[in-house]
């Protein structure tokens, strides 16, 4: 998602009282919208075998250090800045995977707005979108089946079991076929985790909403990969179907072509983080 395309979905979920300040302002004057419908992480800290959910403090200075280093920046690409804060990240064997950046939460709008009916979600991550959805009331009054996929055992203990608690009051296990399971069901909402490899996971019938958020850093095999999710699973939905970053992946590949493929370094999925 595009600049330009994030600050008018901020002013479509403010339309009061934004028409005249930009992402970038809100960062760096650390106002964050209380309506963005995606909440920060709400995951408590902690750690499984290599995972471990952290939070960091980003002061002034290591914010303005990781934009200058942006490596999107200096491909000709606009990203919002850090800015400093609190952010809670997730990381193996201390890489950082994600974090709960507001760059990332608005570009997890678009599948939340087309989220409804049954949906699949494939990558877990830290639960941003799975929390976002299960806690909108209009998706239980419509009997929302949430499916996700995530292919590391450690980070479904760390986020979907706290996660099932947190909306459902309890959690299931159970084995499927795919592989193991935790599942939840209340009020005519369900919500299943299973731990699989989402590019290798048998179709598992028709949905209304698809989102792969599997990658976490800008490479040219990811956007190959991304191409194939799309084609694999694009008769098996109804309704809104994208990746995390493909139009930055495009873009890429259109700007670079076949260069790309030499570049020694590629820009993370998350800014920078200290620590």
């Amino acid at each position: 998602m595009s600049i330009d395309r994030k600050q008018g979905l901020l002013q479509s979920l403010h339309p009061s009282g934004l028409s005249t300040i930009s992402c970038q302002d809100l960062i760096l004057q650390n106002i964050e919208p209380s309506n963005i419908p995606i909440p920060c992480c709400s995951v408590p800290p902690t750690g499984v075998g290599a995972w471990r959910i952290e939070k960091r403090w980003v002061d002034q200075t290591a914010a303005d250090q990781g934009n200058s280093h942006d490596q999107l920046l200096h491909m000709g690409f606009r990203r919002l800045p850090l800015g400093p804060g609190l952010f809670t990240v997730l990381r193996h064997f201390n890489k950082l995977v994600m974090s709960d950046h507001l760059e990332h939460r608005l570009e997890l709008c678009e599948p939340y707005l087309h989220a409804h009916g049954r949906v699949l979600l494939n990558g877990l991550g830290m639960g941003l979108l799975l929390d976002a959805i299960l806690g909108t009331r209009a998706f239980v009054r419509f009997g929302t089946s949430i499916l996700v996929t995530e292919i590391a055992p450690e980070v479904i203990q760390m986020v979907a079991e706290p996660l099932l608690v947190k909306h459902f009051g309890s959690f299931r296990r159970r084995y499927r076929t795919e592989g193991p399971s935790v599942y939840a069901e209340k009020f005519g909402l369900r919500a299943e985790v299973i731990c699989t490899d989402a590019t290798k996971i048998p179709i598992l019938g028709h949905f209304d909403m698809i989102w792969h958020d599997i990658w976490t850093d800008y490479r040219p095999e990811n956007f190959d990969e991304m191409r194939m999710m799309l084609r694999r699973w694009r008769h098996k939905v109804s309704g809104f179907h994208g990746c995390w970053g493909y139009e930055t992946h495009r873009s890429l590949r259109r700007r670079w072509g076949k260069t790309w493929q030499r570049r020694p370094e590629w820009p993370k999925k998350s800014p920078k983080l200290s620590g």
